[in-house]
């Protein structure tokens, strides 16, 4: 897979890892020396959209996140974390099946939802985009676990576009291991809640086009 992505498209990538790194990330995730920070929304952040739209189905949701890189003031890219070095190497070896240029990555965290066994199957955290500014995303799944990811209809107008009232779910995406979903960041999306397996987690990639 090479080039940029089309606006509304949606590309699934396999086996995105070696299988000796989704153990190293699955040790390195689950040690007591590597930081989980609370995130009272997940997915909405300083970088991310304002308002939320509505959905039946959106919850509030809370979960932990581990930032590794993002933008700073002037778009410069600011390193958040003891482990930027390694992810790093890791999304370079895997840039060509990405589709992306590691270069253009301003935005890097790992995602962890736990258990949310008070909400209906099929609830989701708050419909976004993850930055405010044209972008690529790339979420690569950990592991196997329920809460897929929500695609939604809706796609945001940089740089000033204003955030739909309501969205319209387009499609889900199993959290499958090892594979990677790549889109438009224009497209509003949303994550899923896991209610039958003990952990959610992925990486979520943001690349300047």
């Amino acid at each position: 897979m090479s080039g940029t992505i089309n606006l509304c498209e949606l590309v699934l990538v396999e086996n995105v890892f070696p299988e000796c790194s989704i153990k190293m990330l699955d040790s390195l995730f689950h040690s007591d020396e590597f930081p989980w920070y609370y995130c009272k929304s997940i997915g909405l952040n300083e970088h991310s959209i304002i308002r939320s739209p509505k959905h039946k189905n959106s919850v509030p949701s809370s979960g932990f996140s581990h930032l590794f890189c993002y933008p700073d003031t002037d778009n410069k890219l600011k390193i958040n974390s003891n482990y930027w070095d390694l992810i790093y190497e890791m999304v370079r070896v895997a840039s060509d099946k990405l589709g992306v240029d590691p270069k253009k990555l301003v935005r890097c965290k790992a995602n962890l939802s736990t258990p949310q066994p008070s909400y209906p199957e099929g609830s989701f955290s708050s419909p976004h985009i993850d930055l405010q500014r044209e972008h690529t995303v790339a979420l690569i799944y950990l592991n196997n676990s329920d809460g897929d990811t929500v695609i939604f209809e809706e796609q945001h107008k940089f740089p000033d576009g204003k955030e739909p009232e309501t969205v319209t779910i387009r499609e889900t995406i199993p959290h499958k291991e090892n594979t990677a979903l790549v889109f438009d960041g224009s497209i509003y999306h949303s994550a899923g809640l896991p209610i039958n397996r003990t952990k959610r987690i992925n990486l979520n990639l943001d690349f300047e086009v």
